[in-house]
């Protein structure tokens, strides 16, 4: 992620780019934490994960409590 951040830092929304910092450095992090960090809902995190996952920047592996983030 630390290489690819300039170049998507132009296609992705500001809060967009703080889930992935957030993500890369903890990729264990659940959703809720991500919320309270950025003091954002949760439902604009899902938002923003679904957009993120849709473009094929972000997956997630294993369960939702067990599971982590990757960053692809």
């Amino acid at each position: 992620w630390a290489v690819k951040r300039d170049f998507y830092k132009d296609i992705l929304t500001e809060n967009q780019m703080k889930i992935m910092d957030l993500i890369f450095d903890n990729s264990g992090i659940s959703k809720s934490v991500i919320s309270q960090k950025l003091e954002l809902s949760t439902t604009a995190i899902d938002k923003n994960i679904h957009k993120l996952r849709k473009i094929g920047l972000l997956t997630r592996y294993g369960s939702a409590f067990k599971g982590k983030w990757i960053i692809q």
